[in-house]
């Protein structure tokens, strides 16, 4: 049992005590009864008096009760935050820096960067709690998982990622990018003014499909970034880019 909840049972039982000794002195003796300290001539509280005085301590206990335990709570609240500053604060901090994962894509030069999700339906922001970030060199690849357990996530179903690598591009051509997924994927190329050169959009649950598009791009930096998720079932996920 909470603490809110052993003071609320204490006042609500004060409130009964007196509730009950009020009914005692209305309804038994129908009696008045002299508060001499309310004044040089006391004040008579009899049958109809206590009858009022009944009710309002039983409206006094229901709305009192809550009120103060919001306002504990907000105390408590309060207590948690101003400790959580103090612990914080620069004062109190160890001289190991503790590095914060980086959750947008920083597109590094010449491997993969993955940033790992769980997966939210939500189309707008498909994104959920942050749960790992890894590497890969080679620029092709074909990742199948089956519906085991996708690479170091700890998920089989409702993972996510966002994948992004800096390319340098030495001839020009016509490049083709091919990727595939189950379930969704979104491909964006961008060049170094951040223009963006090809786009692939195929986010919605599916069975394994390949998407391909080809762009004649001159040479220089481009960035590319391949978003996918796999929502439940098997998963997979390809990228492929060949001139």
């Amino acid at each position: 049992m909470t603490s809110n909840n052993v003071i609320s049972r204490w006042i609500k039982s004060f409130f009964n005590v007196i509730v009950f000794l009020i009914s005692l002195i209305a309804y038994g003796s129908r009696r008045t009864l002299v508060l001499s300290w309310l004044g040089n001539n006391g004040y008579r509280l009899g049958f109809f008096e206590g009858i009022i005085a009944t009710v309002f301590f039983f409206y006094i206990a229901d709305r009192f009760v809550p009120a103060l335990n919001e306002f504990i709570n907000g105390i408590r609240a309060l207590g948690r935050q101003t400790e959580q500053y103090h612990t914080s604060s620069p004062a109190r901090e160890s001289s190991e820096t503790i590095q914060q994962p980086q959750l947008e894509p920083s597109f590094p030069l010449e491997r993969w960067e993955f940033l790992w999700f769980r997966y939210v339906e939500d189309r707008s922001n498909p994104w959920g709690d942050f749960i790992s970030q890894s590497y890969k060199n080679e620029l092709n690849f074909d990742e199948d998982w089956d519906q085991g357990i996708v690479n170091n996530s700890g998920l089989s179903n409702n993972v996510a990622f966002k994948a992004s690598r800096t390319i340098q591009l030495e001839n020009a051509g016509r490049y083709i990018f091919r990727i595939g997924a189950d379930d969704g994927v979104r491909l964006f190329l961008y060049n170094n003014l951040s223009e963006t050169k090809l786009e692939i959009n195929e986010w919605k649950d599916q069975q394994y499909s390949e998407f391909e598009r080809s762009v004649e791009l001159p040479a220089g930096v481009y960035k590319i970034l391949l978003e996918w998720y796999e929502h439940y079932g098997a998963a997979r996920a390809r990228f492929t880019m060949t001139l």
